[in-house]
C-alpha cells in the first residue's frame, strides 16, 4: 500500500479514538474506560487489523510494547509462553507500540533480537493509548468481546517485575487468572494493577475540540 493510503488509514483510526477521547475530555476522572471502541491500525509489517474483526475471540490481550524498556524485554518470553498456551483456546494477542520515538523498522529489529511473535500495532498518533489512559509500557489490557468489548483487566501480567526487582518465581498471575476466569464464564478476581514499565511520552491532549483538533485530521 502507498504511504498516502497508510496515512489515511492511521488518520481515520485516530479520528475515531480522538473523538472518543474528546468526549471524555471534560471528565475529571482518569480511570480506564469500561469498554474499548473499534479501531483500525496497521502493524509494523503493514498488515491491517480491525479490533471488531476479532469478535469471535474468547478474549483479546493488548500489551503496550516499547523498544529498549528492560521490563518489556524481560516480558517477551513470558508472553510467548502465554500466547502458546491460550491461543488454541481462542485468545488473541496483540502488541501495541505507542512510543513516538519507535519506528516500524526499529520495532522489527527489536522483534528479531528478542524473538516475540504477536503482531505489533503501530500507533503514531497515540490516540488509543490516550483513550485507555496508558502512561507506561508493559501495561496489559484484557478485553471481553462477548461483554460489549468490556475491559475486564488491565495492569501487569504478574508480580515478577518491579523497579529494580525481578522475582524468579512470581506469586501472583493476574493475566492468566483473568483469562482463565473469562474462559470459565466468570469475573476476574482482580480488575486492575499498576503497570511498572517505562514512561511513554504522550503529548497529553488539552481541551480537545472538533473544529480545532479533529477536523484537520479528517481533512488530511
Amino acid at each position: 500500500m502507498k504511504r498516502s493510503s497508510q496515512s489515511r488509514l492511521f488518520s481515520c483510526s485516530a479520528v475515531v479514538l480522538v473523538a472518543a477521547f474528546a468526549a471524555r475530555a471534560d471528565d475529571s476522572a482518569t480511570s480506564v474506560p469500561e469498554t474499548i471502541p473499534n479501531f483500525v491500525m496497521r502493524d509494523v509489517d503493514g498488515v491491517k487489523h480491525e479490533l471488531y474483526d476479532y469478535a469471535d475471540s474468547k478474549a483479546i490481550v493488548l500489551f503496550f510494547q516499547m523498544n529498549g524498556c528492560p521490563i518489556v524485554r524481560q516480558s517477551y518470553p513470558y508472553f510467548e509462553e502465554i500466547k502458546e498456551a491460550y491461543a488454541e483456546k481462542g485468545v488473541t494477542f496483540l502488541y501495541v507500540n505507542s512510543n513516538k520515538w519507535d519506528t516500524p523498522e526499529s520495532v522489527i529489529e527489536e522483534r528479531a533480537d528478542f524473538l516475540f511473535t504477536p503482531p505489533v500495532l503501530s500507533e503514531p498518533y497515540r490516540a488509543l493509548a490516550h483513550y485507555l489512559q496508558v502512561e507506561r509500557s508493559a501495561d496489559t489490557f484484557v478485553i471481553n468481546p462477548a461483554q460489549n468489548w468490556r475491559i475486564v483487566y488491565h495492569g501487569m501480567a504478574d508480580d515478577r517485575f518491579d523497579y529494580g526487582l525481578q522475582r524468579m518465581s512470581p506469586k501472583k498471575f493476574w493475566l492468566r487468572d483473568a483469562l482463565d476466569a473469562i474462559l470459565a464464564g466468570e469475573e476476574p478476581a482482580h480488575s486492575e494493577t499498576v503497570a511498572k514499565g517505562c514512561l511513554i511520552d504522550m503529548d497529553t491532549y488539552q481541551g480537545v475540540a472538533f473544529v480545532k483538533h479533529v477536523k484537520p485530521i479528517l481533512q488530511t
